[in-house]
């Protein structure tokens, strides 16, 4: 099994988005350009119903039975990541079906997908 192990965070210089390598020697850097530390997210090993990537600090959203959709945002901690908003509790995202799990923003340019009404 092959797993890349990937980072994402935004550039210092210009706001957008890098992915690659990191390196935390004196600052944050992902293949050795600066990046916001707090914006920060590795890759999950798993692909949304598109194929996009899975980050952490991604918000992503699914179908459930009763014909609504749940939004949550992943997270990473106790050396797995999570799916979570503020009315469930953290589950481990391996419990998820990739195949209808789409995302739709991260926490980073995106809140307002995480309010509710």
């Amino acid at each position: 099994m092959n797993r890349s192990i990937i980072f994402r965070s935004k550039r210092i210089d210009y706001g957008t988005w890098i992915y690659g390598d990191i390196s935390t020697k004196e600052h944050y850097t992902i293949n050795g350009i600066p990046v916001f530390e707090n914006a920060v997210g590795q890759f999950t090993g798993l692909h949304d119903k598109k194929g996009n990537m899975i980050f952490e600090g991604d918000i992503v959203i699914w179908p459930l039975e009763n014909n609504t959709n749940h939004t949550a945002f992943i997270s990473y901690k106790l050396g797995c990541f999570f799916y979570e908003n503020i009315h469930v509790k953290p589950h481990p995202l391996l419990i998820v079906d990739e195949k209808k799990i789409e995302v739709i923003g991260n926490i980073h340019d995106n809140t307002e997908l995480l309010k509710t009404k």
